[in-house]
């Protein structure tokens, strides 16, 4: 078992289709799949699946100022240790850092 040192973790699946079409796929995926915590393996939650067919998606980051405002939100809702040392300094040498070693409360 590995622990992710991030608290926002997506898990994206391509299915292939079988005769032009995705039922094959989509079934072995609901059908399949199954991710919940070790703790919860007695009694597994219902799995919720979000189609995000035909949805866009920017995943290209800014080339201007606004790229170190995304680093300082990221930087701001993950836990610490998220980055290692080296990295925490590199951004905090341009003044984006973290103010506690626990996650950002909201609200």
């Amino acid at each position: 078992m590995r622990r992710s040192p991030s608290s926002t973790n997506w898990l994206i699946l391509r299915g292939l289709l079988v005769d032009g079409k995705p039922d094959t796929a989509v079934k072995s995926f609901r059908d399949g799949l199954k991710i919940y915590p070790l703790a919860r393996a007695g009694d597994p939650p219902a799995m919720e699946f979000i189609g995000a067919s035909g949805l866009s998606f920017n995943t290209i980051h800014s080339n201007n100022f606004d790229f170190y405002t995304e680093i300082a939100e990221v930087i701001a809702r993950e836990p610490v240790d998220f980055l290692d040392p080296e990295l925490r300094g590199l951004a905090a040498g341009i003044g984006i850092r973290r103010t506690s070693h626990s996650p950002p409360t909201s609200g």
